[in-house]
């Protein structure tokens, strides 16, 4: 009886829950106050992202620069509910106008969670702002005048100690022990730079990941130190993989990458759900779930030893191709000589000696 009663009930909660909508991806947009601005102007950038309720949005992380603006001031509202039960999150940036020209407020990627899913990111779009000179170009420098007239030699020190040899002793000394620290400090620099570990890249990367594995980081819970080395290992080894420098490169910028090359393209998921995971957790500070930083671990390791493999493969086959190309260039000019000795001695054997008369090799040496 029980059962027959509560049976409905069961049924009807379970239609609730299938009839929950699914969570779709956030709407992300950004706009500027102004696209047309002068030097020294503080330009308002805002970020806007309008989610489902049960999506996570992570906070922008953005450092003291977005492209060739500074930054001067950056403001995080609290979520607010719209009608529609879609909650909506705004950033503001004051962005500092320092240069003359057409600069692009670059694309800022937008993290987010849906139940169920995998950490997941949109790109804002990029916004071109000009900015000019308060005096303009058509404007004679010759004309602006001081605010006043600058004072002669206010101080008498025209005709007194600037003009004495003590002084200028002091500026060649000073200026002697300057460039000396100038050129030991470069010297230096010439030093540090000229070292270059002379091991490959895999091995190095191997390396600081045995590193990273007896380091008491996940321990200590330091989860962000953790997965930039992690991360930074990665990306290093991929630079040299593909011949670029990966490590300004964002998320995208580099899974594009990844994608174009020819060997590393079949690895992306794995690279995709480890450096999204690090970005979670470098950039939102979320903690990761138990056992997840050493399954990340493994991902780096084993996708390094097989590009490594499929390198040397690669490698080996392009060598096995140009020692049979160049085999076949020397059977060809082998051929060639042989033909061109032949044609030498049937004209040789031919010289001075009519065809009609059927003079042999012997009867023309004996003459």
């Amino acid at each position: 009886m029980a059962l027959l009663v509560l049976s409905p009930a069961l049924t009807f909660a379970q239609d609730d829950v299938d009839s929950r909508p699914a969570a779709t991806a956030p709407e992300v947009s950004a706009s500027v106050d102004r696209v047309e601005a002068f030097v020294g102007d503080a330009i308002t950038f805002v970020i806007t992202v309008v989610a489902d309720s049960v999506t996570k949005v992570a906070p922008l992380n953005i450092e003291k620069k977005l492209g060739d603006f500074e930054i001067q001031d950056k403001q995080l509202s609290d979520a607010e509910t719209l009608k529609d039960g879609k909650r909506r999150y705004q950033t503001t940036l004051k962005l500092w106008a320092l240069k003359t020209g057409e600069f692009q407020i670059p694309s800022v990627p937008v993290y987010y969670t849906n139940p169920g899913a995998s950490v997941d990111s949109l790109l804002t779009s990029a916004l071109t702002v000009t900015v000019a000179s308060v005096v303009g170009e058509n404007v004679d420098s010759a004309s602006i005048k001081p605010l006043r007239d600058p004072l002669e030699d206010p101080l008498g020190l025209k005709q007194g100690f600037l003009y004495s040899p003590l002084f200028w002793g002091i500026v060649i000394a000073l200026a002697l022990i300057a460039g000396a620290l100038v050129w030991r400090y470069s010297r230096k620099r010439e030093g540090e730079a000229a070292w270059v570990d002379p091991r490959p890249a895999w091995e190095i990367a191997l390396d600081r990941l045995a590193g990273l594995r007896n380091e008491p980081l996940l321990e200590q819970g330091l989860f962000k130190q953790y997965y930039s080395e992690l991360t930074d290992t990665l990306r290093d080894y991929l630079g040299t993989a593909l011949e670029t420098h990966t490590l300004d490169m964002t998320t995208a910028e580099l899974l594009s990458t990844v994608e174009r090359g020819s060997i590393t393209a079949v690895y992306k998921p794995q690279i995709a759900a480890t450096l999204r995971q690090a970005d979670m957790i470098k950039f939102a500070k979320a903690t990761p779930p138990a056992g997840r930083p050493e399954e990340d671990f493994e991902t780096v390791y084993s996708v390094i030893v097989s590009i490594r493999d499929d390198l040397a493969e690669s490698r080996r086959k392009e060598e096995e191709r140009q020692r049979e190309l160049a085999a076949n260039r020397s059977s060809v000019e082998k051929a060639d000589s042989s033909l061109e000795r032949s044609e030498a001695r049937a004209d040789t054997s031919d010289v001075g000696f009519p065809v009609e008369e059927s003079v042999t090799k012997k009867e023309a040496s004996d003459v």
